[in-house]
């Protein structure tokens, strides 16, 4: 019983830094007119991170109805989400600068 329980946890402790790293992390810049990289395809479970360089108090709404399989959290470099189903996120970067009309940036990141 001993060694089939140090087999499994042999086999456990190989897989699970492989299943770690086979999750992505994208960095997508916002600047004042446009998105780096406005359309992404990542793997299921990858995070995106979208950094606000923009100066323009940048925030991300995800407007797809699949937005559900999306976690969003508010970070000090922008925004991060962390996306758990396979599908197509429609997103868009709004910008608000204090001196003139807001406008705001589309993108697409389709997961599979």
């Amino acid at each position: 019983m001993k060694r089939h329980l140090l087999v499994i946890l042999a086999a456990v402790t190989i897989v699970v830094p492989v299943f770690v790293a086979s999750a992505s992390a994208e960095n997508v810049l916002i600047f004042r007119n446009s998105v780096d990289s406005p359309n992404l395809t990542v793997a299921k479970g990858a995070t995106v991170t979208w950094m606000d360089r923009s100066q323009l108090n940048a925030h991300v709404e995800f407007t797809s109805p699949n937005a559900k399989g999306v976690l969003l959290q508010v970070t000090k470099a922008g925004f991060r989400a962390t996306f758990t189903e396979p599908g197509v996120y429609e997103y868009t970067v709004y910008l608000s600068p204090e001196t003139s009309t807001p406008h705001q940036l589309q993108g697409r990141v389709t997961v599979r």
